[in-house]
């Protein structure tokens, strides 16, 4: 039995076929896909989890930057959430500042009318004076500390 239609110049019949994927070919294809995305999504996180947190190195650039602008320099806390840093270039403040619409971030000020973003997105800062000067900062709600040498 022979159909009598006609596909782009080509009769149908039953020993003929269209070209393309049965329903069947494209259910197995799809199967096989997320099969595959399945067994890699266990692999993708056992790397992230070996590789360094950004917001780790993100602190240890802080803390280099906070030694670089303190060691060998006269510091004193001016309020629990501000360090005031006297050197032989001029007076800096390290202190928190938001804006409205714009994340908290720490930044340094200076007495020539500049400043210096070191962190965006804090949720929280201290300074704490014992023998030297302790910084905490909640950042992301992860707790970092931090010593700054004097």
């Amino acid at each position: 039995m022979t159909l009598k239609w006609r596909w782009k110049g080509q009769r149908i019949g039953l020993h003929h076929r269209i070209p393309g994927f049965t329903l069947i070919e494209t259910i197995v294809s799809l199967t096989l896909l997320i099969g595959l995305l399945f067994f890699f999504r266990p692999v993708s996180q056992m790397l992230q989890r070996q590789t360094i947190d950004a917001d780790v190195l993100t602190m240890l650039r802080l803390d280099d930057q906070l030694d670089q602008l303190t060691v060998g320099q006269k510091t004193k806390i001016k309020a629990p959430t501000e360090l005031a840093v006297t050197r032989d270039d001029g007076f800096y403040l390290v202190q928190p500042y938001k804006s409205p619409g714009v994340p908290t971030m720490l930044r340094v000020t200076t007495d020539k009318q500049g400043h210096m973003p070191l962190l965006v997105d804090i949720q929280h800062l201290l300074f704490e004076k014992n023998d030297v000067i302790h910084y905490t900062i909640t950042r992301h709600n992860r707790l970092y500390e931090g010593v700054i040498r004097e």
